[in-house]
């Protein structure tokens, strides 16, 4: 999880993608029938989100994750 979060913070402000994700978080490719993606995703937010009391990470349709710590 600490890893994914690096990961999206390192391009804050940026949408990156599932496959992107899993190259390098996981150094693997993406498996579109997988929800490692969305199951670690679910559990950061869970824990940044109790901390700032709002979204950060933010899922954008078709193309990926955005993390939003411009305002946190």
């Amino acid at each position: 999880e600490f890893s994914l979060l690096e990961y999206l913070m390192r391009h804050k402000g940026l949408v990156v993608s599932r496959g992107m994700i899993m190259e390098h978080v996981w150094n693997a490719e993406s498996d579109p029938f997988s929800n490692t993606i969305e199951a670690h995703i679910l559990n950061v937010r869970k824990k940044v989100d109790r901390i700032k009391r709002r979204r950060l990470i933010h899922t954008i349709p078709g193309r990926g994750y955005k993390i939003d710590i411009e305002h946190a």
